[in-house]
């Protein structure tokens, strides 16, 4: 048995399922990110709404239920970014930590990109930094899991 895995000297069975994970959910949510970008009207709201009423106007919308998958599926990707970063710690691998504190940032950033594209009434720019933290987030388990190997 080595520090880092079994005896093969391979990465923990836990990390590379995590990372396998969250790679899969990052395609499934991006695919469900442009159907909301594509079919899903986000209503332009006042100034000064609160998250309450911006979900309660975006419950109303066309495409709610996709757009609340969407969303839901956000909450738990960011749990799993955090999981994989936790595991990635007890793995010790320096690369695989920093891939891992890049994919859990990516993921934060996506989800920030979404609350800003709700409350600017759907802001293409929002849509655009969602879509480059897929990239990163995406770049960054696919790279660890290979090395996690």
């Amino acid at each position: 048995m080595t520090a880092h895995g079994d005896a093969q000297g391979t990465g923990s069975g836990p990390l590379r399922a995590g990372l396998t994970a969250m790679a899969a959910l990052l395609i499934f949510q991006f695919a469900l990110g442009m159907w909301v970008n594509l079919y899903v009207s986000i209503p332009q709201l006042a100034p000064g709404y609160v998250m309450m009423r911006v979900m309660s106007a975006v419950m109303y919308s066309v495409g709610a239920p996709v757009l609340m998958l969407h969303m839901m599926l956000g909450w738990l990707m960011a749990a799993g970014a955090l999981m994989v970063f936790v595991l990635s710690l007890l793995e010790g691998r320096t690369a695989v930590i920093g891939l891992a504190v890049v994919g859990l940032a990516s993921v934060l950033l996506a989800g920030l990109g979404g609350l800003f594209f709700l409350f600017s009434g759907g802001d293409n720019a929002y849509s655009y930094l969602m879509a480059l933290a897929f990239v990163s987030a995406f770049s960054a388990y696919f790279s660890a899991l290979a090395i996690a190997r």
